[in-house]
């Protein structure tokens, strides 16, 4: 028996009495049936009034029967879910990026250095190099070549200077999209929960009754301070939008938490509710907007060479496309883009 005729059993119940004063008592709405006979009620006699009172009870326990089965979603408690991924994610890869050297740590200083797997680098480093002049033979090699290996850590900044083309492969390492994957699956998550409990439950959602301010430009004005006037995802400054990662139409609220800064174009992909999909764009836009933060080529204002340096750079991109040389040809792609502002705009 399907749902809709359980709850049409009620009309059994309809005493006599009822059906005189209600003719159409047939196919009259619940809840209407329901506010007449409380009427009727009160200008009924004992016997009517309890036939009428058996009816009323039944309707009250077909409310309270599918009170049971809705679901009733706090939008913020949804949300916060997801927010550890974040914090777990940005832990995860400052870890990989800081504490690689400690596997390194040879066990003749583990055995004079009990804390070596919480104390700092430098530290470790000042006191390895004291190590040095009470260790001789195999133990000094392994204590020399450690704190060979990690002055390079301790000194980086001045030792090392990476090029351009190294800067850019390190912003695009595995790890970094693993965290921009996660910041799309923090906005997007909340989203997909809620609407999945919509279609488990068929629709029968209450959402909770929690204090919504106006979505006015203050509001969105609060967000984007909080986010630092960029994109959460792609990190560009231009074009922001304020995303709604509940959207309203499922009970999202104009909160800050449920409320997140995007460039129109990461606002578009994230609107999909389509992780992977999401992901391929909003990666692309990072990268993009990594990429043209480290163009800082100054370009000639004769457009004669412009051209020429434009059809030029046009041979190269297709060699760079035949041999997949993804950084060199968006650095080029960028260089054509700043030729051609010259030429059309100046």
């Amino acid at each position: 028996m399907t749902e809709e005729l359980i709850y049409e059993e009620w009309r059994n119940f309809v005493p006599v009495v009822l059906k005189k004063h209600i003719p159409q008592w047939k196919t009259i709405s619940r809840e209407l049936m329901y506010k007449r006979a409380k009427e009727i009620m009160a200008t009924s006699r004992e016997k009517e009034w309890l036939e009428i009172a058996n009816l009323v009870d039944k309707l009250d326990e077909i409310v309270d029967q599918e009170k049971d089965e809705e679901d009733i979603v706090n939008p913020l408690e949804v949300i916060s879910k997801y927010q550890y991924r974040k914090e777990n994610i940005g832990q995860k890869i400052q870890k990989l990026r800081d504490e690689s050297w400690r596997e390194k740590i040879p066990n003749v200083i583990k055995k004079y250095i009990p804390n070596w797997q919480s104390e700092l680098m430098e530290d470790i480093y000042n006191k390895s190099k004291l190590l040095m002049n009470d260790e001789t033979g195999n133990n000094l090699t392994k204590i020399r070549n450690f704190v060979a290996d990690l002055s390079h850590y301790v000194f980086e900044n001045d030792m090392y200077e990476e090029s351009e083309e190294e800067q850019q492969r390190s912003e695009f390492t595995d790890e970094s999209a693993e965290y921009i994957m996660s910041l799309i699956e923090i906005i997007i998550l909340p989203h997909l929960e809620v609407l999945d409990r919509v279609q488990q439950k068929g629709g029968k959602i209450l959402f909770s009754d929690l204090w919504n301010k106006p979505f006015n430009e203050s509001l969105k004005k609060d967000v984007k301070d909080r986010d630092g006037w960029k994109c959460v995802v792609c990190e560009t400054e231009v074009d922001l939008h304020v995303h709604h990662k509940i959207p309203r139409n499922l009970g999202g609220i104009h909160h800050k938490d449920n409320l997140v800064t995007l460039c129109a174009s990461c606002h578009g992909a994230v609107e999909t509710a389509d992780i992977q999909r999401a992901f391929n764009k909003c990666w692309a836009n990072y990268k993009k907007n990594k990429i043209s933060k480290n163009i800082y080529e100054e370009v000639s204002r004769d457009k004669q060479l412009l051209k020429e340096e434009v059809e030029t750079i046009l041979d190269k991109l297709l060699v760079e496309l035949n041999n997949k040389e993804e950084f060199k040809l968006m650095n080029d792609v960028g260089g054509i883009i700043k030729r051609l502002e010259v030429i059309f705009y100046e």
